[in-house]
């Protein structure tokens, strides 16, 4: 039970409390007041705070829980311990009822002597269980004992004794059922008793009594506890107390007064057949109270037991998580006073000592006797301001050297702003001749005047190309203009030239059209001719193919006699054995037909002996009757069988002459189609010499007809080059106007073009270079005085 709820408690709330917590703490870290966040103390104060709600919380929780379980738990075991006396009581009761009924039913008790009545009554008694004290045989009117398991029984009378069920005569109703007494003082025991009553079922006068010493029997009830203040009772439906045992001494077990109202309630839901706890107070004392019906009487049982003493288990484990929660806080608290105090105050002494070094007090002693993190961190910042002050006075030291390596650059960029300004302002000018000279002493500027040079002569050079490119585009736009004039001369002849062609080719194209018409007819006629050839030729080759198959289909027809002939006498072997068998089927019916016959007179033989019987004649008979039934039946299929055996002979009979007379045919046959074979195959041999003839004709017919369509077919193509030949005539002849149209806009443009270069290379000559010759100046004036005019 404790696993249980271990189970049910931490994983059902440790586990989301454990995942809760670390959520909690990152969601309050982000808001707490800046005076709590920078400070390591007081977020480990906040920490142990969330902490000690954490677990009480979940103490609290697990206290509940646990009551509950708990209370849960005592109530059902409560019950189930009932249930258990129930059904013991129950079976009991149900034993001991047996025990009568088999006893007043037994010969002993119905006809035998006194004597061995009352042995029969000392063996049950002896074999029954403690509390059975006595076994009666008694007569009914009175409930006299007539004889006894105990000897000085004999001759009381219950009802003269004033016992309640004697005087209410129990068996006067019901005789058939066996009875179970309340309690009642018994006359012969002398001690409170219940008693089993049941009457002997050949004798309604007698009857057989178990009598049940109430002491002993409740002894035998089991408890739920041995504590003093545990009892057990069972209360009838009038609300007396039949039964109750306790752990104090048995004289007062009767002695306890009817039940008060709780206890009243779970006789009423017990009778109702329920099952159930609650809770009553019994001399003071609040007692847990488990019920149950008792199955087969009328009876209720009830346990007592202290709630108290119920609730132990309740009690102690509830007081252990109370500890376990007081001992987590106090060692909670503990290890946060031990180790969080002095981890805080280690901390904020580093904290100090970090704002020394960061004010710039670099002689700060950082130094701890520490071996944890704490430690570390106090060498960590050590090595860190040692490492700054190196870097501190390296920083110093390059600080200078700047400085003066600064003030010697001012010095020199003074120089080269003064020389370069000069040489800057000349190429400014259009003098790309001028160069800065270059200083030695420094190596800066040297790179800075060379690089300027190099620079100067770049833009030189590009400079120097557009002119020289200017200058031949002019030269080369002269030419273009003489050339242009002389193609389009040119280009009026060939245009002349092309109408003539074209003249001359329309004529040509007539010519081909009429000679393409002739050799279409001369085609159209030797195809004819091919056609018929290749008809006859066809003709030829069917009737060379048919003697062919003539030929074979005889041949065919030759092995199929042959086949036939072989078959038909295999088919007259085969029709002997089958006559052979039919023979034999002929004696198997006549065997049958004897033993139908056989057993037509075993079924008279039946039929008689069915007449000699008195008891079984109806079955032996009718059994006889279908066996002459089925003889008779037998010998007429056996008949049936004898008749078509004999049809069949005769059919077999006139079968075999038929193939005899057809194996007499087929022989002939055979001779006829080896002669119509010879035949076929001459007549093969002329169809194929004619067909020969016919292909050649044919085929010659064939390369007659290929070569007027070829000599066709170039016509055709010389008549459709002399229309493209027209067409592409035409479209010369217009592509050369189209040319010398667009000559005269190529003329228009060269003119364009010179004037351009000649505006570029004078917008260039402004600017002065070292390449610069007379020779260019004076092919410059030439070609501007030309185009000037």
């Amino acid at each position: 039970m404790i696993s249980s709820l271990k189970e049910t408690n931490l994983l059902g709330i440790f586990l989301p409390m454990s995942i809760f917590l670390p959520v909690t703490m990152t969601a309050l870290s982000d808001r707490l007041p800046d005076r709590i966040r920078r400070s390591y103390s007081r977020k480990m104060l906040v920490l142990f705070a969330v902490i000690l709600l954490f677990i009480t919380t979940i103490g609290g929780v697990i206290y509940f829980q646990t009551g509950s379980a708990l209370e849960t738990e005592t109530e059902n075991e409560l019950e189930q311990s009932t249930q258990l006396q129930s059904n013991t009581l129950a079976e009991r009761i149900d034993r001991y009822k047996h025990h009568v009924r088999t006893l007043a039913a037994s010969n002993v008790i119905n006809s035998g002597t006194d004597d061995e009545i009352q042995v029969t009554l000392l063996n049950e008694v002896s074999s029954a269980p403690d509390s059975v004290v006595a076994a009666h045989y008694v007569e009914t009117d009175d409930y006299e004992i007539l004889s006894s398991s105990d000897e000085n029984a004999t001759g009381v009378s219950f009802r003269d004794h004033s016992v309640d069920w004697a005087e209410d005569d129990i068996l006067r109703d019901n005789q058939s059922n066996i009875h179970l007494t309340d309690p009642y003082h018994d006359p012969v025991t002398d001690e409170s008793s219940l008693a089993i009553i049941s009457a002997v079922p050949e004798d309604p006068d007698r009857g057989v009594i178990f009598v049940i010493d109430l002491d002993d029997h409740a002894a035998e009830l089991a408890t739920p506890s041995l504590e003093d203040a545990v009892f057990t009772q069972v209360v009838n439906a009038d609300g007396d107390v039949v039964l109750r045992y306790d752990t104090k001494a048995s004289d007062e077990q009767f002695t306890m007064s009817a039940p008060d109202d709780d206890r009243s309630t779970a006789v009423e839901r017990g009778l109702a057949g329920e099952t159930g706890y609650l809770e009553t107070t019994v001399d003071g004392t609040e007692m847990a109270l488990g019920y149950a019906p008792v199955e087969g009487t009328d009876w209720v049982i009830m346990a007592h037991t202290p709630k108290e003493a119920a609730y132990a288990l309740h009690r102690d484990v509830t007081r252990s998580v109370i500890a376990l929660i007081l001992v987590s806080l106090f060692g909670l608290g503990t290890i946060g006073v031990v180790v969080g105090r002095n981890t805080s105050r280690a901390l904020t002494q580093l904290s100090e000592k970090a704002r020394e070094v960061e004010r710039g007090n670099l002689e700060t002693t950082l130094a701890s006797n520490r071996d944890d993190e704490i430690g570390d961190l106090y060498t960590a910042f050590s090595n860190m301001r040692d490492s700054l002050q190196e870097t501190i006075t390296e920083a110093e030291t390059a600080k200078r050297q700047a400085e003066e390596r600064q003030q010697t650059l001012e010095t020199l960029v003074q120089q080269l702003e003064q020389e370069a300004s000069e040489v800057m302002e000349q190429a400014a000018d259009g003098d790309l001749t001028q160069r800065m000279d270059v200083d030695e002493g420094n190596e800066a500027i040297k790179r800075v005047e060379q690089e300027y040079n190099t620079m100067i002569e770049d833009i030189e050079t590009t400079i120097e190309e557009p002119k020289r490119f200017a200058a031949d585009v002019a030269a080369h736009s002269e030419q273009v203009t003489a050339n242009v004039e002389e193609v389009q001369a040119a280009s009026e002849q060939v245009t002349a030239s092309m109408e003539d062609i074209s003249s001359h080719i329309e004529r040509q194209h007539v010519m081909f059209q009429s000679a393409a018409s002739e050799m279409e007819e001369i085609a159209r006629m030797i195809d004819d001719i091919a056609s018929l050839s290749e008809t006859v030729s066809q003709s030829a080759s069917r009737t060379a193919q048919a003697g062919d198959a003539g030929r074979s289909t005889a041949q065919d027809a030759k092995e199929a006699m042959s086949r036939i002939d072989s078959e038909s006498r295999n088919t007259l072997q085969e029709i002997e054995k089958l006559q052979h068998q039919m023979e034999q089927i002929e004696k198997m019916a006549d065997v049958i037909t004897e033993h139908a016959e056989q057993t037509d007179l075993l079924a008279l033989n039946a039929n008689i002996e069915a007449s000699r019987q008195e008891d079984e004649t109806t079955e032996f008979g009718t059994v006889a009757d279908e066996v002459k039934e089925l003889a008779r039946a037998t010998k007429a299929t056996a008949e049936e069988i004898d008749t078509t055996v004999t049809s069949l002979q005769k059919q077999l009979n006139r079968t075999t002459a038929e193939v005899q007379m057809t194996q007499e045919e087929i022989d002939e046959s055979k001779k006829v189609i080896g002669d119509t074979v010879s035949a076929l195959e001459n007549i093969a041999d002329y169809t194929e010499s004619t067909s020969n003839g016919v292909q050649q004709i044919a085929s010659l017919t064939q390369q007659q007809s290929e070569s007027t369509q070829d000599v066709s077919r170039l016509i055709t193509n010389a008549t459709e080059l002399s229309d493209r030949v027209t067409a592409e005539t035409e479209t010369v002849s217009g592509a050369i106007q189209e040319q010398t149209g667009s000559l005269q806009e190529v003329t228009v443009s060269a003119n364009q073009l010179a004037g351009e270069a000649q505006s570029l290379h004078t917008t260039l000559d402004q600017f002065k270079t070292s390449s610069q010759s007379d020779a260019d100046q004076a092919h410059e004036f030439q070609f501007s005085h030309e185009f000037g005019e």
